[in-house]
């Protein structure tokens, strides 16, 4: 049993320290596990990283439990695996308080940043101690050459408008993207927030407009037609949305002060909605909605909304007519037929009041 707990402080102090994933620790266990304990060699981790790459579950935990395997059978395999989890989801749980309520201070974004570089310095430390330890015969290296080719074949495209017929170009890279984005999770960029700019948002400041953010990632399902005549047969796929402790208060008090909301895209819009309560009131949330909102739908957290105009049998162009009512959209949207405006996601934006 003895031996289980020296795996259990061996693996904790590995996780605990090991920050940029799997290949980032390889120092880190070069150091506890073979130079300070003995217990492997750094061949034998090699091997252990080829098969942790081929089973389920994050390197560490493979490693983990190979190790305590190896050293104490199942018993220490569990410990040592207990010893790298343990440390890891504690981080993740402070993490995730902490980045709710500080990520956005600069010292806090400025840490970041140091962590950043440091991880890469780890990473580049280990695909050097790889490129030593495995590329040591002409086949290997043939195979190395092979792998990294395809590696580096793209594995998708930006998803510009198919509508819009022409390549990708590099321009697209910067321009199909929103400068709010943050976390990966959306199939496709929230196209409201394309229109808005870092000076656009300092004038914002400049006039006292204040701004909070929240988070939705946009799936598939609002990009499939609607094809049933009852609106409330149709189905929409579930996305996850995120609204912060601050941004809530932020809209929580300027509705208690009857200023003004303002919305910028449908999918705020439908986060919004799907997190307020029955008396009005904005919730904090971390969850997912499949919410469609169609009239006569009351809307009551946004008293304006900014907004692309979205193209015809779309999800989009239902959930914007329960803000504007049917008759006013069909008003907005024949003026900007006749002065030929652009539609969908790359088109032009509306600011409706």
């Amino acid at each position: 049993m003895k031996e289980c707990f020296k795996l259990f402080i061996a693996f904790a102090r590995v996780s605990s320290l090991t920050f940029g994933g799997g290949y980032a620790m390889i120092p880190l266990v070069e150091r506890e596990l073979i130079k300070r304990r003995g217990w492997t060699t750094m061949d034998e981790v090699m091997d252990y990283y080829t098969i942790a790459q081929i089973t389920p579950g994050l390197i560490g935990v493979n490693l983990a439990t190979f190790v305590g395997y190896k050293r104490k059978g199942t018993l220490g395999g569990i410990f040592a695996t207990l010893g790298y989890v343990v440390p890891g989801a504690t981080y993740i749980l402070l993490a995730a308080l902490f980045i709710s309520n500080f990520a956005e201070i600069p010292a806090v974004q400025h840490a970041f940043t140091g962590i950043r570089i440091a991880v890469g310095a780890l990473i580049l430390d280990t695909v050097i101690k790889l490129a030593k330890g495995v590329l040591k015969n002409p086949q290997a290296i043939v195979i190395f050459i092979i792998v990294f080719a395809l590696s580096a074949i793209p594995a998708g495209f930006l998803p510009i408008p198919k509508f819009i017929k022409r390549e990708v170009v590099p321009e697209d890279e910067e321009r199909f993207q929103t400068i709010f984005a943050k976390h990966e999770g959306a199939v496709s960029v929230p196209a409201a927030g394309i229109h808005f700019s870092r000076e656009l948002l300092k004038r914002f400041e400049i006039k006292g407009i204040e701004r909070t953010e929240l988070t939705l990632h946009l799936g598939l399902g609002n990009f499939r037609n609607i094809d049933v005549e009852d609106l409330t047969k149709h189905k929409t796929d579930s996305e996850q949305f995120i609204i912060p402790d601050v941004t809530a208060e932020m809209i929580n008090k300027a509705r208690a002060a009857k200023s003004e909301v303002c919305a910028v895209g449908i999918s705020v819009l439908r986060a919004l909605e799907s997190s307020v309560s029955t008396a009005g009131q904005l919730n904090p949330t971390n969850a997912w909605t499949n919410k469609f909102i169609f009239p006569p739908y009351e809307v009551i957290v946004p008293t304006s909304i900014v907004t692309n105009f979205h193209l015809p049998m779309s999800t989009m162009m239902i959930m914007l007519s329960a803000f504007t009512g049917y008759e006013r959209l069909m008003d907005i949207y024949d003026l900007a037929i006749k002065e030929k405006y652009n539609f969908g996601p790359y088109g032009d934006a509306m600011l409706v009041l």
